[in-house]
């Protein structure tokens, strides 16, 4: 689409700004020129009706910020616009704003509240409308009605009183969420409405009413679920767009619902709605009287389905749930897996490791953790796990009052009698899981259970019959909490594989086996232990890494004697090994590109990593992925044949690539959005370490402030 088109959507710009960037900055904005981002990057020419980024030097018209924002197409950008009412056909296209009216800004007009079944706040539809000069609405000439748009915005865990202006990765709920659960209790009429608008109108007059948010078209999985057992009847706005989402609702809530119905309100001028029913004379008793004498039940689609979960080959690609990294190429999210050994070779110690490192959000041996909430059940001796817990904490020189999301569980707990404390895990899993969002802005993640002989008592691990419902518990207790299960088990005879009857082997997702080999010890005479992913259902397994334990004071007894328990440590050799002076790491062509474009996006745009980056101290520069991404853009689009969405493509698996290999090999950091050079070194490349101190990591956190200000890059 050229330039001189897009010109024809300029009067839709401030609108447009206000969907995908939220409010402007009102300290650095003006009327002729909104600013937008804490520093005013991002400037708005209202006159000209065009946007530029000073911070990365682009710019454009309506449809190139649309195309920025959301990824679309030209042709897809001008849809958008339709469907959240900027556009009204492509006659619109044509209308130029008025040289005489003095621009107008955007306010919030109506902030609507979504809240759950507790009365939390989920989220908010913002209605934001167009302010003259002299206080009066900006009206659209063709239906007279004030101009509008909507946005939605959800609270940031992670900042008291700040937004996020998406609704992703939340469970959305129906807008009046309680009077819906009340109506459908007491078998009432529930009426669907398109806007929080006409839902509040009907709940003034005390007629049951909800909506969605974000208008026609628009269904938020697992929606239908909070209508089971609902008598709904749809009122659908009176146009296009209203019909399609009249049939999308009854479609979801057939299958659910006691009862489905729609309803026609006579004499609604085109584009209206029941709120204009009700002001043209519309009254309580008749809009209940249509319900019982003109609702008609939509069609059943009667076409067939298949009942189990199915994906089309050209569906693939799509977005859809796919296996994930809790601890890269090492743990599975969301699945069960087992860490498996012989007696006294390290494998609890081995697990309270990696728990900690999902509660930090920390390396686990050189692999990427992601962050998250922990709950350790010590079935077997949770005294002991509270002085390695120590000594972890001891080792790591971590404050006892600085908290973290690991809970540790000491008591008994069976998957086999019944399904009694799996019950209570769950039911208590769901309130660790807000607290943990509450306070520290991560989910529920892992529960670790140590050991399965303890968490089993009087199963036959050879039996399938007792196998078979253990599994089933440590299952469900990963699907309805979302969260990795990690079992602590015993090897067999061989120390090859779990102890007990096949099907433990066959029905979990990981195993990572621990041993120790005393015939080999480290520098200081400790025997060295080896750990090594022997299964992964869906990577490539035998990844092995070396370890030691190091004894760590955690206090003394009423003797006085030392109590002492200890945490694993990389061996010196495998530390010597990871030293620069070393051949470095092997890398394609395609990565040594990846590395040199952030390199070189650190040098350009480097900053010191935010306090909330989980970076090693030494690091003294991260960039921003959209700084990073931009520039590979720049340098390798140019060499790719086909069209942008082509490149953009290609590019995108060329650099998943690179970046899961270069941090899974430690040559980068990852903390989205932020990346970081290790100062790991290259085959064929040089990397310098500009970007890492001279010092250690220990010496790092003894310096002072002064100290700090006075390092050097390399």
């Amino acid at each position: 689409m050229s330039q001189h088109a897009d010109d024809h959507f300029a009067p839709h710009l401030a609108a447009v700004a206000g969907e995908l960037l939220g409010p402007p900055n009102r300290q650095l904005s003006t009327e002729k020129e909104p600013r937008y981002g804490r520093n005013g990057s991002l400037s708005l020419d209202i006159a000209k009706g065009t946007w530029f980024d000073h911070e990365l030097k682009e710019g454009g018209g309506v449809l190139a910020l649309v195309r920025r924002e959301t990824g679309r197409s030209d042709a897809d950008a001008v849809r958008w616009m339709e469907e959240r009412g900027f556009l009204e056909g492509r006659d619109r296209v044509e209308r130029q704003p008025n040289p005489h009216q003095k621009p107008s800004k955007m306010v919030e007009a109506a902030v609507y509240d979504y809240r759950d079944a507790d009365g939390n706040l989920v989220c908010q539809t913002v209605r934001q409308q167009f302010q003259l000069a002299d206080g009066s609405w900006e009206r659209d000439p063709k239906t007279g009605k004030a101009k509008k748009t909507f946005k939605q915005r959800r609270p940031d865990p992670n900042r008291e009183g700040q937004w996020i202006w998406n609704l992703k990765n939340i469970q959305v709920v129906p807008y009046r969420l309680a009077e819906l659960q009340e109506a459908i209790d007491s078998r009432s009429l529930v009426f669907y409405v398109e806007g929080e608008k006409a839902a509040d109108r009907l709940a003034a007059l005390g007629i049951p009413a909800t909506t969605n948010p974000m208008g026609a078209g628009k269904w938020f999985e697992g929606f239908e679920e909070y209508f089971a057992g609902a008598d709904v009847v749809i009122l659908p706005d009176n146009d296009e767009p209203g019909a399609k989402h009249r049939d999308l609702v009854a479609s979801k809530l057939l299958p659910v619902a006691r009862r489905v119905r729609y309803v026609d309100l006579p004499n609604l001028p085109p584009k209206g709605d029941v709120v204009e029913w009700l002001e043209a004379g519309g009254t309580v008793d008749h809009l209940y009287e249509l319900a019982q004498t003109s609702a008609r039940t939509p069609e059943r689609d009667d076409r067939w389905r298949p009942r189990l979960m199915s994906i089309l080959w050209e569906d693939m690609d799509k977005v859809g749930a796919e296996s994930e990294w809790l601890i890269y190429q090492v743990i599975t999210a969301g699945q069960v897996s087992m860490i498996v050994g012989p007696s006294q070779h390290g494998k609890s110690f081995f697990a309270v490791e990696m728990g900690m490192c999902v509660a930090r959000g920390v390396e686990f041996f050189g692999h990427q953790a992601e962050r998250g909430g922990v709950l350790y059940i010590a079935a077997e001796s949770g005294r002991g796990l509270k002085k390695r817990l120590r000594a972890y904490r001891e080792w790591h020189d971590l404050p006892a009052t600085d908290p973290l999301p690991f809970v540790l569980l000491p008591g008994k707990f069976n998957l086999y009698a019944n399904d009694e404390d799996t019950d209570a895990l769950i039911e208590d899993g769901v309130g660790w899981h807000s607290l943990f969002q509450e306070r520290f802005g991560v989910p529920l993640r892992l529960v670790v259970v140590d050991t399965f002989a303890a968490a089993t008592p009087g199963a036959d691990e050879n039996s399938v019959r007792d196998i078979g419902p253990v599994l089933a518990r440590a299952t469900r207790i990963a699907e309805d909490l979302g969260v990795a299960v990690s079992v602590v088990h015993h090897a067999n005879a061989g120390g090859l594989k779990p102890r007990g009857h096949t099907s433990i082997f066959a029905n979990v997702e990981n195993v990572v086996m621990v041993e120790m080999n005393d015939k080999r010890t480290d520098e200081d005479g400790r025997p060295m232990r080896y750990a090594k992913v022997t299964k992964q259902k869906d990577a490539e397994a035998g990844k092995t890494w070396p370890f030691v334990l190091r004894s760590v004071d955690v206090g003394v007894d009423a003797k006085g004697k030392a109590i002492t328990s200890c945490v694993c440590v990389p061996p010196k050799e495998d530390i010597d090994r990871q030293k620069p002076d070393a051949a470095g790491f092997e890398g394609t062509d395609l990565d040594r590109q990846f590395l040199r474009c952030i390199l070189d996006s650190i040098t350009e745009h480097g900053q010191v990593p935010p306090q909330d980056v989980r970076c090693p101290p030494r690091i003294t520069r991260a960039v921003h992925l959209k700084h990073a991404k931009r520039l590979y853009w720049d340098q390798y689009a140019g060499g790719l044949d086909g069209t942008d969405e082509q490149k953009q493509e290609t590019l995108r698996k060329r650099w998943r690539r690179a970046h899961d290999r270069m941090v899974q090999h430690g040559v980068i950091g990852s903390q989205d959005p932020w990346l970081w050079f290790t100062g790991k070194p290259v085959r064929g490349m040089s990397t310098g370490g500009a970007w890492t101190s001279p010092v250690t990591d220990a010496e790092f956190t003894r310096m002072s402030e002064a100290d700090l200000d006075l390092l050097e890059f390399r």
